[in-house]
């Protein structure tokens, strides 16, 4: 026992595909525990402070913040996954220096467009928000260029394979400086917090947070990069960008279209009770994107190499980690799923349907959770944001036919489709162009039932 537990730790520390899988997505994994913890202990102090009508505009323009942070990040948040991650191991640091010269001057540039287009249409709109509403979509147009710029130095660092300076930031810092300026703000103010407020300590914790990733990625870019003269292919990195956007885009769609039905039909309560079941259901995706913010490099690196039987068994390995560690949460949940609402305030159990729903489109995730990062990773983009547009189509519809009549369980039953959909066809998918089982089933039943569909 003691020979096996000394191999294991070996191969641990080795310098495998295996091993950087298993100590990155255990570093990422324990950091993404840790943040999800703040974060969840946050939402329940907003949400008890805010009440639901407030928690959900806030929600509300945080929505807002993801979907319009799509156009500001342009895909390069994708891009610096693939470039940088392939650059750096072929140590074409003038390549490095180019690209990300390049894509931090078109992310600032279009980012600030966005935020102004933001302020500017709810100023144009005014009438139908309270003064609540409009002040905390003017700050939210101030905070979505901070948030972008920290969002795309994540992807950076993940590239470099830094998953701990990639994610410390992001992940744990920014919801424990809210956790800490939301607890300072009800002291000082000693009445019920506003959406407003709550937007302007966020404000400041991305802008707190944004400036030590900065620090973190001068630290650890090499040396060569800062002497060597810049290399730009400024087309190419465009038409790659541009195409991971539209998967990003689609992605985002599927993700957000209900919160924003929800909100222009029935009101931000509604959005609020949907908010607090997803916040909770969302509890089983931090596995899932551990495994993938180390697996993402792996899978391109792999991928340009030619290794694919590697590639396959690496794959496997995050595949199954993932559902195995999700589906043992996910029986957690349901079982306590009442009590964690109840954290929120009384009126919020209510939201256990709408939980049960959530989980089971979270662990259809689960199962075939590197899909899209194969085949974004590979080139294969183009299928992805084909099946994206499909699926985003499909949730779009739906959304408005059933959410206006069922309200957030509506929202949550569309959000479970459209995840069956585009998971499922996205794992046939990967199978055709790379021949690579990425779906959490036995590899004899799905070569069976992709030979049945023959």
């Amino acid at each position: 026992m003691k020979a096996k537990i000394n191999l294991l730790r070996s191969r641990l520390m080795g310098e495998g595909n295996a091993a950087t899988l298993a100590r990155g997505a255990a570093s990422s994994f324990a950091i993404r525990m840790t943040g999800t913890g703040i974060n969840f202990i946050t939402q329940v102090v907003l949400a008890r402070l805010l009440g639901v009508g407030s928690y959900g505009s806030y929600i509300y323009a945080i929505t807002w913040i993801t979907v319009l942070g799509v156009v500001g990040k342009l895909g390069f948040d994708t891009a610096s996954v693939r470039f940088v991650a392939a650059y750096s191991t072929q140590q074409a640091y003038g390549l490095l220096g180019g690209y990300l010269r390049y894509s931090s001057q078109v992310i600032l540039l279009i980012s600030i467009g966005a935020g102004l287009c933001l302020g500017l249409v709810s100023w144009i709109f005014q009438a139908r928000y309270s003064l609540e509403l409009l002040h905390t979509f003017w700050i939210a147009g101030a905070l979505l260029p901070l948030s972008t710029a920290l969002e795309v130095q994540q992807s950076r660092l993940r590239a470099l394979k830094k998953i701990i300076q990639g994610q410390l930031p992001q992940e744990v810092l920014v919801p424990l400086l809210v956790l800490v300026g939301t607890v300072i703000a009800a002291v000082w103010f000693k009445s019920d917090l506003d959406a407003t407020t709550a937007m302007s300590i966020r404000l400041v914790a991305v802008a707190v947070a944004l400036g030590i990733s900065f620090y973190l990625l001068i630290q650890v870019l090499p040396k060569e990069v800062r002497v060597s003269q810049p290399i730009f292919k400024s087309n190419e990195w465009f038409r790659a960008a541009l195409a991971m956007v539209l998967v990003t885009g689609f992605n985002m769609v599927v993700a957000q279209t209900g919160t924003i039905v929800l909100g222009a039909t029935l009101g931000t309560k509604q959005v609020g009770m949907y908010a607090v079941a997803s916040k909770i259901a969302e509890l089983l995706v931090f596995i899932l994107v551990a495994v993938n913010s180390i697996l993402a490099p792996l899978v391109a690196s792999l991928h340009a190499k030619g290794e694919r039987t590697e590639l396959q068994r690496i794959v496997r390995i995050g595949v199954w980690i993932v559902f195995a560690i999700s589906l043992s949460i996910a029986v957690i949940l349901l079982i306590f799923g009442r009590q964690l609402l109840s954290l929120f305030g009384a009126e919020f159990t209510a939201s256990y349907p709408i939980l049960v729903v959530l989980i089971v489109s979270q662990l259809i995730n689960a199962m075939s959770g590197p899909v899209s990062l194969l085949l974004n990773m590979t080139g294969y983009h183009g299928d992805s944001a084909k099946i994206l547009a499909i699926s985003a189509t499909i949730n779009i519809g739906l959304n408005i036919a059933i959410t206006p009549i069922y309200g957030a369980f509506g929202t949550a039953l569309v959000t479970a489709i459209t995840s069956l959909i585009w998971n499922g066809s996205m794992s046939i998918i990967v199978w055709y162009r790379l021949k690579i089982i990425a779906v959490a089933i036995p590899e004899r039943i799905f070569a069976i039932s992709i030979k049945g569909d023959n």
